[in-house]
């Protein structure tokens, strides 16, 4: 095949996988997407997912979404062309929502809709907004109102973000827990420490934010990385998870004690950031002397969490902290509650959690495995066998690394046959799969040039 289009090298602020095209892409950098030659039209690009398919996540056109509490679409243990999509630039995968940037600065989601989370203004999700299920689902792409000139986006458990080329960042979705960052006045620290700030079904600026350069989605918190290499932060404070300083061990959970916020605030002590990334309760920063530091519960929550409003915050806290061990980093992306480096030399780091063998080091037994009671690790242990990997994207309890010949290596959970190998069981309609703790290829991918992991599911554009 004659293609056109040639990979360039792009920043990778994978937060569940985000594309930087600001200022600050380091060297080495890992994330590839695709230049426009002058006589290019159209970029040869198709977008494939896999894992979990509730919701319509996707994005096939194979199934009845709304149907039986937007449950009716199976899951696939192998790859399948979402629906619809050319001209792909990167993805981003959420928590049963899915999104795809197109060279033409728009943003185009597929899947669960609830709480506004497609981002489309659908007139029927408007009166049930705050519901749980009040927003219907999609199993074909749809685009995101409003927005236009976007060069960077992330996705989070319930709510997507997205960096417009004027350095601005917006948000749609849940915004429960402050996560929308817009500073809604309707939005008190008590209504977010309650779950009860208000959600929005079409783009809403993050107030403030200026200069930004990328974006990372976590569980119920947000990160912008701005041009001048400082972090901010805004959404439920769970353990110090902003990073401010605000949530000190022993403080009392709640409005006053380790305060959520719905306007961003900085990050302590990051200046020369690169690259970031949103971990389970905390987040990730790659610096420019290829360091990794990470703050809140980012390291992977292997200290037993008390989270229950009133109580006393007993998470790993603190402010941004080295991730020692790890030097030559050229990319970070965090899961769960696992951490991953890429490094200059090709080889995956992890550290953090090793549940469901998220760490892909080949030191869990099959019994743990099938047990979940895989050995955690404080400090890196490599991944085993990669030694050619060009972009890592951590998700819910497991991670890919897509190597330098275009094909895709996963490992950890495998439940809903996010693994991708098709080695999996369908029995009543429900795939069973097994974990894994050291990486498998996935099935049927080649030329592949950007990935996305999610809370059960994962993306890949092939070109």
């Amino acid at each position: 095949m004659n293609r056109r289009w040639r990979p360039a090298l792009l920043s990778s602020v994978a937060a569940i996988a985000v594309v930087c095209f600001g200022p600050l892409a380091p060297t080495g950098s890992t994330t590839v997407t695709y230049t426009r030659d002058a006589t290019d039209a159209v970029a040869p690009s198709t977008v494939w997912a896999w894992g979990d398919g509730q919701f319509a996540g996707l994005g096939n056109g194979a199934c009845n979404p709304n149907a039986t509490g937007g449950q009716g679409c199976q899951s696939s243990a192998v790859p399948v062309k979402v629906r619809g999509l050319t001209d792909v630039v990167t993805v981003a995968e959420g928590f049963f929502t899915a999104y795809a940037l197109l060279r033409d600065g728009t943003v185009w989601s597929w899947g669960n809709g609830a709480g506004g989370a497609l981002g489309d203004g659908d007139p029927r999700c408007r009166p049930n907004l705050n519901a749980t299920l009040g927003c219907p689902a999609t199993d074909v792409p749809v685009e995101v109102k409003g927005l236009s000139d976007v060069v960077a986006m992330s996705a989070g458990t319930g709510t997507a973000y997205a960096v417009r080329r004027d350095g601005t960042v917006w948000a749609w979705g849940s915004g429960r827990q402050g996560e929308l960052g817009d500073g809604n006045p309707h939005c008190t620290a008590t209504l977010m420490l309650a779950d009860k700030c208000p959600n929005t079904d079409v783009p809403v600026q993050v107030k403030g934010l200026t200069g930004a350069v990328a974006v990372a989605g976590g569980a119920f918190d947000a990160f912008a990385l701005t041009a001048t290499g400082t972090v901010w932060a805004w959404g439920f404070d769970l353990g110090d998870s902003l990073g401010n300083g605000r949530c000190p061990p022993n403080a009392i959970l709640s409005a006053k004690g380790c305060p959520s916020t719905n306007v961003p605030v900085q990050v302590k002590g990051i200046t020369d950031a690169v690259a970031i990334s949103a971990g389970g309760a905390g987040g990730y920063a790659l610096l420019r002397n290829g360091t990794v530091w990470s703050w809140g519960g980012a390291p992977g929550l292997i200290v037993a969490c008390v989270i229950v409003p009133g109580s006393k915050n007993t998470c790993p806290t603190g402010l941004a902290t080295e991730e020692k061990g790890l030097s030559g980093v050229s990319a970070v992306s965090g899961g769960a509650t696992t951490g991953y480096a890429l490094l200059s030399n090709g080889s995956v780091w992890a550290w953090g959690s090793g549940q469901n063998g998220a760490l892909g080091n080949g030191a869990c037994s099959a019994h743990a495995l099938v047990a979940n009671t895989c050995s955690d690790s404080i400090g890196p242990v490599r991944v085993k066998g990669i030694t050619q990997a060009r972009a890592i994207s951590g998700g819910g309890f497991g991670a890919y690394a897509l190597l330098r010949n275009g094909t895709v290596l996963g490992w950890g959970s495998g439940g809903e046959g996010q693994l991708g190998t098709g080695a999996c069981k369908v029995v009543a309609g429900e795939v069973h799969c097994g974990d894994r703790d050291i990486p498998v290829e996935v099935n049927g991918l080649a030329d592949v040039v950007a990935i996305s992991a999610g809370g059960a599911g994962a993306l890949a554009i092939e070109g």
